[in-house]
């Protein structure tokens, strides 16, 4: 699994026109309202990461998503997951930073996987196999001059995914951090569990 820079989202033509492309930029913009609101609401951070998770999966049409936040310890928590399925994920655990999300999170490039290359080992991978998972994006999520946690979006289809879906990613989860950090009142984004801060 090799970090790959992800094609820019823009067209670069000024406003979108009418169609697939502006009903996608409408939906963005409804999704980031609906986050911006809730984080207005000051609701826990568990909330907030549930159902930001939910929004980016509506937004890509993925199959799952997951948010992780990596851990001062060589960790990474699996704070949040949705799929299609409705099946329970194990909210909360931690596992050990294998070399490829080692590579993302020096790097802060997306990496993409798949359909011969999701792994088969590493981090929650247990997880993707009993999805049937067979594509991935994972998009770093920025915050304090350092690379906080991950965004994963994944299909269970061989097909590939719109080239633009790390771009859109990247910048759904740019302002999620921002939605984040307001919320918390400072300028970085909440601490791991170690640090103890309130809710």
């Amino acid at each position: 699994m090799s970090p790959q820079a992800e094609p820019s989202a823009s067209s670069g033509s000024g406003a979108p026109t009418a169609g697939p492309n502006a009903r996608g930029f409408e939906a963005e913009h409804e999704a980031l309202q609906r986050l911006a609101a809730l984080a207005a609401r000051g609701v826990r951070h568990a909330e907030f990461f549930a159902v930001a998770n939910q929004e980016l999966a509506q937004l890509v049409q993925a199959d799952a998503t997951a948010l992780l936040r990596f851990e001062p310890d060589e960790t990474i928590t699996l704070l949040a997951a949705w799929n299609t399925t409705g099946t329970s994920a194990p909210v909360g655990d931690r596992e050990p930073v294998n070399a490829a999300l080692r590579r993302l999170r020096d790097t802060a490039r997306p990496v993409r996987c798949g359909p011969s290359d999701v792994p088969l080992t590493g981090p929650f991978s247990a997880e993707l196999r009993r999805l049937g998972i067979r594509t991935a994006v994972a998009v770093p999520i920025q915050g304090g001059g350092r690379v906080w946690g991950i965004s994963v979006a994944a299909w269970q289809s061989p097909a590939p995914f719109p080239a633009a879906t790390g771009s859109r990613m990247a910048e759904f989860t740019e302002l999620v951090a921002t939605a984040i950090s307001t919320a918390d009142g400072r300028a970085e984004l909440p601490a791991s569990p170690d640090s103890g801060p309130p809710e």
